[in-house]
């Protein structure tokens, strides 16, 4: 956490010297809303469109089903999954740095991404009790010093003024990456993989559960589960992409 503040200093101080530099082009940027993209690469980033799957989120293209081929024959125990953009271009290479490459100052123009499609689609924001991240084990934050979905989270928190609780539920099982996983190795490594903090209570409660990516689904899905054997009322699943 030190090394990642004084990383930050140092970013911040050679700002103040040199001019901002998009992180997908390399082109000073002259609108700072974003800080870390220019307005051509912000929009050069696919993003996730209707009609939507109700189940996993993703773009329809068969408009006679509410369905997507993919879920019509899988079982996920949240309710719900949103995505806001498709996995594919700028956004997997955004994704990878601010996950694995210490570039946590892109958790702001992210979480951005996220809360322009909640506004654009009208999801129902207000109706969550609670918002949680998917946890990481400790050795695993350890490592990367961040968790980086509860930078998503908390963003999303403070933009809506909804309640976050950081430590809400715990990864207790230190799992392998899921990247080279099959569907049925991933459910496998992630079962029983969640510990629901005790002294929270979410008896009927509605929760949205924040990830940067959505693949399988097999971890949202393992995590809704743990929160609806507690009680939970239903579990909205929001990610970056899918």
């Amino acid at each position: 956490m030190i090394l990642n503040m004084i990383k930050n200093l140092i970013e911040s101080f050679i700002n103040l010297i040199y001019p901002f530099r998009c992180i997908g082009c390399g082109k000073k940027i002259v609108d700072k809303t974003n800080i870390s993209l220019c307005s051509q690469c912000w929009l050069s980033i696919k993003r996730n469109y209707p009609p939507f799957c109700l189940r996993c989120g993703r773009h329809l293209e068969e408009t006679d089903s509410s369905i997507c081929k993919e879920c019509k024959n899988k079982i996920y125990y949240f309710d719900r999954a949103f995505s806001a953009c498709i996995y594919e271009g700028l956004i997997v290479e955004l994704i990878h740095q601010f996950k694995y490459n210490g570039k946590d100052f892109l958790g702001r123009t992210l979480a951005n991404i996220l809360i322009d499609f909640i506004n654009t689609y009208k999801i129902p924001i207000k109706e969550f009790n609670l918002i949680i991240a998917v946890p990481l084990h400790p050795r695993k934050l350890r490592d990367r010093e961040y968790n980086q979905s509860q930078i998503l989270a908390e963003a999303i928190a403070k933009e809506f003024r909804l309640n976050f609780i950081k430590d809400a539920v715990y990864k207790i099982k230190d799992t392998v990456s899921q990247t080279e996983l099959s569907c049925q190795e991933r459910l496998k490594n992630v079962t029983d993989s969640f510990r629901l903090n005790p002294k929270i209570d979410i008896k009927n409660k509605s929760i949205l559960i924040v990830d940067d990516l959505l693949t399988t689904g097999a971890t949202a899905s393992e995590l809704a589960r743990v929160l609806k054997l507690a009680g939970c009322k239903n579990t909205v699943v929001l990610t970056l992409a899918s």
